[in-house]
């Protein structure tokens, strides 16, 4: 049988804390969606068409596009 590892103080901590950030965005996801997919883009880039929208039925359907 092989010997159960001991975690310390810190790793525990760091975990519980990674456990609750995670546990935050979940429910916070759907409000952010919007914002995470227009991040870093100016209004301009947001409503500029992009080469290959004509082969999507709706602008929406790409999540790698910004808007």
């Amino acid at each position: 049988m092989a010997a159960r590892r001991i975690y310390s103080a810190r790793e525990i901590i760091e975990s519980i804390g990674g456990a609750l950030q995670i546990a935050a965005l979940i429910p916070l996801s759907p409000l952010l969606k919007r914002w995470m997919r227009s991040w870093g883009a100016t209004p301009e880039e947001v409503a500029r068409r992009l080469p290959g929208d004509e082969l999507t039925p709706s602008r929406s359907a790409s999540p790698a596009q910004s808007r």
